[in-house]
């Protein structure tokens, strides 16, 4: 089977599987007298439903990203599944600090992205997407209790930065490359995809631009480790943020910070500079 009937295969089995896994959550929810859709549309909840709330979440992406990642991997390459998308290559932490550095100074270009895409008219079912999911943020990363930010880091943190870039960056840009022969094209596809799939339309320009940081750092260090790893820092970073701020105030994720010209022009040189850096010294190190 090529490869673009092999990406078909893993979109339905991300559908399948996220389905299965989402009557799961939704059973084992209404058990305890509990719905998920109410949850997901709902404001101020407790802390027992924030609790929940994110427990059906772990069960929901578990079974989209990773167990479907994992379920593909076993189908079309049995136990070289992690060989394939080059789990066993050790990272070099100098590399990852060098591309963690170049995300960081990237979030001035991030924040214009975000504006520049919230500006775009968007049709009202984007917007009420875009609502549910801000309001679904707040429920999660609204942290009055060190175990919810255990488990925050968890959902927020470390399920994302398995799952995703096992689908994204392992198999997605893998396939594509291999379609394409192109890795460029391919990187980009990928990311667009990754952006696409957070379901947020308003955001899909920063998401797209951070995920070419994480495809570009895969495809140069050939290490699945490297953008875990910095996808993990990512997240967690603002989880971390967020619960310091000790009044969490989760609704500071929709607003974008004022930045100047020249804020923005150091950033774009600092991340690109960084980028180029790190390209080089993966593309040597790898080398030997």
């Amino acid at each position: 089977m090529n490869s673009y009937k092999q990406l078909w295969v893993l979109l339905a089995l991300m559908i399948g599987i996220g389905l299965v896994g989402n009557l799961i959550a939704e059973g084992i929810l209404q058990l305890f007298g509990y719905s998920l859709m109410d949850m997901v549309h709902a404001t101020n909840l407790s802390l027992s439903e924030r609790m929940w709330l994110r427990g059906a979440l772990i069960i929901n992406h578990m079974t989209m990203f990773l167990i479907a990642a994992i379920v593909f991997g076993r189908i079309f390459h049995r136990k070289q599944f992690l060989q394939y998308i080059k789990t066993f290559n050790e990272p070099n932490w100098t590399i990852i600090g060098l591309w963690g550095v170049a995300i960081l100074c990237s979030y001035p270009v991030v924040g214009l992205l975000t504006e520049l895409n919230m500006s775009v008219p968007l049709p009202e079912w984007a917007r009420s997407g875009q609502d549910d999911a801000f309001a679904l943020l707040n429920n999660v990363l609204k942290m009055e209790h060190p175990l919810e930010f255990i488990i925050s880091l968890f959902l927020v943190g470390l399920l994302p930065a398995l799952g995703e870039e096992f689908i994204f960056r392992g198999i997605v840009q893998n396939k594509l490359i291999e379609s394409f022969k192109n890795p460029h094209v391919a990187i980009l596809i990928a990311s667009i995809l990754f952006g696409l799939t957070h379901m947020q339309l308003e955001r899909i320009l920063p998401l797209a631009f951070l995920g070419l940081i994480l495809g570009y750092s895969y495809y140069y260090t050939q290490s699945i480790m490297v953008p875990v790893v910095l996808h993990l820092l990512n997240n967690a970073l603002q989880v971390v943020l967020l619960y310091s701020r000790g009044e969490i105030d989760p609704s500071m994720i929709e607003s974008v910070p004022d930045l100047s010209a020249v804020a923005i022009i150091t950033s774009a040189l600092f991340t690109f500079g960084l980028v180029y850096v790190a390209k080089n010294y993966s593309v040597d190190t790898a080398a030997n």
